[in-house]
């Protein structure tokens, strides 16, 4: 749900390279990429499966460590303010262009920071409901919009080569493997922790599998050039859906996954920031401090970006990826190399 639901409003695979129709083979080849990059992380947790990465950065480093763990609440921290931000973009730029953008995130943040505050069995709960509805709606629209589609826009296949394919692969790979760094934050307070790499995997080639469709619907009907114009792809199909004057307007199911999916993965990096901070300082309970970490989270929402354009620059395949990159593999391949050469290990559950 994490990855699902900026995919499913933004569609940022569409202006990334190659920048024409084989931006769907791209995505498709992008999964063997995004598990090879989830290694290291995975690899450390199944090592250290009581200990979340703050923890093991400080039995691998000693003191050292804490510097590792602030980036890393930092790194939840600005991830969660990215995704508010969106979020108020969205809804004051589609359905209330009058609203200001304050009221969105204020209003998103307080939800988000409540169900932080109520722990991860809430949120989880949460995204058990909301995910079937989100391919459920998916695959609905791409099945009442098929008769708009032209398949022979996808054609020439591999039009500018492959290496701009293969590069666009790696600019699309990097940013869901931010999800195995959720996993490894809550993976010691996990009832069954095993299986986790085939939950893993599985989540990878669904979200793959979804991605790819979401494309390539958006690019058959619109056409490249004029899918890359649009700032929500994904809108201007269910737009399209009129079944015999009787189904239309579903636009609204939109809305509601976008409200639901944002607010609760605003909650969960919200809930990782304050896990972090207890782990780091070792605090008794997190609860205390939810309310002002999610006020920084919003206000870093507010100050960190002028303006969407600005935001969308930021997340575009010339910056995000190599962002991302850093935070989700190069960091925890580092942990795993000391891991091995110290020979270092945590307690098997």
């Amino acid at each position: 749900m994490n990855r699902l639901v900026i995919a499913f409003t933004y569609v940022p695979a569409i202006n990334s390279p190659p920048q024409n129709q084989d931006v769907w083979i791209a995505i498709a080849l992008s999964l063997p990429l995004t598990i090879l990059f989830s290694i290291p992380a995975l690899l450390l947790a199944l090592r250290f499966p009581r200990l979340s990465p703050i923890q093991y950065s400080r039995t691998l480093l000693g003191k050292s460590g804490i510097f590792v763990g602030l980036l890393y609440i930092w790194f939840f921290l600005h991830t969660g303010a990215i995704a508010l931000r969106q979020f108020g973009e969205f809804m004051a730029t589609v359905p209330m262009p009058e609203t200001p953008l304050l009221v969105f995130i204020l209003g998103i943040a307080v939800i988000a920071v409540s169900a932080a505050r109520n722990g991860l069995e809430v949120m989880g709960r949460m995204a058990d409901m909301i995910t079937p509805l989100a391919i459920g709606t998916i695959l609905l629209v791409v099945m009442l919009v098929a008769k708009e589609a032209d398949l022979k826009v996808l054609t020439p296949v591999l039009e500018k080569g492959i290496a701009p394919v293969l590069y666009g692969a790696f600019t699309i790979s990097t940013l869901p493997v931010d999800n195995m760094m959720i996993i490894s934050m809550v993976l010691p307070y996990l009832n069954k922790p095993r299986g986790v790499s085939r939950v893993v995997i599985g989540a990878f080639v669904i979200n793959t599998v979804l991605f790819v469709i979401i494309t390539v619907s958006i690019i058959t009907v619109f056409g490249v050039a004029q899918a890359q114009t649009r700032t929500f792809p994904t809108l201007g199909l269910m737009r399209l859906v009129n079944l015999g004057g009787i189904i239309e307007r579903i636009e609204m199911l939109h809305m509601g996954i976008w409200v639901l999916g944002n607010m609760i993965k605003v909650s969960i990096f919200c809930y990782l920031a304050v896990l972090g901070l207890g782990h780091l300082f070792r605090l008794q309970t997190y609860r205390p401090i939810v309310l002002p970490v999610g006020a920084l989270m919003t206000a870093l929402s507010i100050w960190l970006f002028d303006s969407l354009v600005d935001l969308s620059e930021f997340t575009s395949y010339k910056v995000a990826p190599y962002y991302a990159l850093f935070f989700n593999t190069v960091i925890p391949l580092i942990l795993l190399v000391i891991a091995f050469v110290t020979g270092k290990r945590g307690e098997r559950r």
